[in-house]
């Protein structure tokens, strides 16, 4: 199913508007594959947090995923592009802290970001989420690619960014991403899923990754907290299984900061980290 790409988006008013309010972008044409779950969306509002007490919601119950496209003033725009995935457990989404303060960061950088919120289930249907979550990651990754060319964006500069459950999708991409199909009718299957660059923050990272790392997976700065309820021998596997592949790796290991920190607005060391990315992305070229 070919279709006509949209324009290239405005750039966002951060300063007076809300994210919440911004038109998404459906994931799918029409019904979204293999999902039966009739859960009803709800945003919760959850305790305010860092300087100026940021807005902290979550949204839960997705089952109609979006993408929302937020792209720095033409002037600014370093044509980079990432992908952004919020973490939940895959019940649930950060979408204030590890969304959308994320796209408002990465515009500043010149950097355009794509925020995806992606299906949910419910604890008792965890495998299924994670299944959609993936698909749903998949997916994003080609809309990303697909609008490349119409919107200024450098093709071999799209990387994905991921937090928690999001880390986890950032990682699936990185090791078992989809090539695209030149003859396939939905335009949007073309392209690759795969990213040039990925950035998982306290990822949840499973064997399955582990097993799937090649040369050809991509470079990857790799952020978590020694104290994090998610062991953080997972993320030491993966930058040991991408050293031993010979994929450019970058990892840094902060001994405080808990887990769901995402861009540190609550001090401490681990508020360095977004610095620490922008050094090694210019690296990368």
């Amino acid at each position: 199913m070919a279709t006509n790409l949209p324009a290239r988006p405005s750039p966002f008013a951060w300063d007076s508007t809300d994210p919440m309010l911004q038109v998404a972008e459906p994931l799918w044409p029409g019904e979204v594959p293999g999902w039966n779950c009739a859960a009803e969306e709800q945003v919760l509002v959850r305790e305010l947090e860092g300087p100026g007490h940021q807005r902290n919601r979550a949204i839960k119950g997705v089952t109609r995923p979006t993408m929302q496209a937020f792209l720095p003033p033409q002037d600014q725009a370093t044509g980079m592009a990432i992908v952004v995935f919020p973490g939940g457990a895959f019940q649930h989404l950060a979408i204030d802290k590890e969304g959308w303060d994320v796209a408002r960061w990465l515009n500043g950088l010149g950097v355009a970001a794509f925020v995806v919120k992606y299906r949910t289930g419910s604890p008792d249907d965890r495998v299924n989420a994670i299944a959609a979550g993936e698909a749903d990651a998949r997916r994003a990754m080609q809309i990303a690619r697909s609008r490349a060319q119409a919107w200024g964006l450098d093709p071999k500069r799209i990387g994905a960014m991921g937090f928690s459950a999001g880390g986890h999708l950032v990682a699936s991409l990185g090791t078992n991403w989809a090539e695209g199909r030149a003859d396939a009718a939905d335009a949007v299957e073309r392209f690759s899923s795969r990213p040039d660059f990925l950035l998982p923050v306290y990822p949840g990272i499973r064997e399955k990754h582990l097993m799937a790392i090649s040369a050809q997976t991509p470079p990857a700065f790799i952020v978590q907290a020694c104290d994090d309820h998610l062991p953080v021998e997972g993320s030491v596997s993966f930058f040991q299984g991408l050293r031993a592949a010979k994929v450019p790796v970058e990892m840094h290991l902060f001994e405080r900061g808990g887990h769901g920190f995402g861009l540190g607005v609550k001090g401490g060391a681990v508020a360095g980290w977004p610095s620490l990315f922008e050094a090694w992305v210019k690296a990368l070229g």
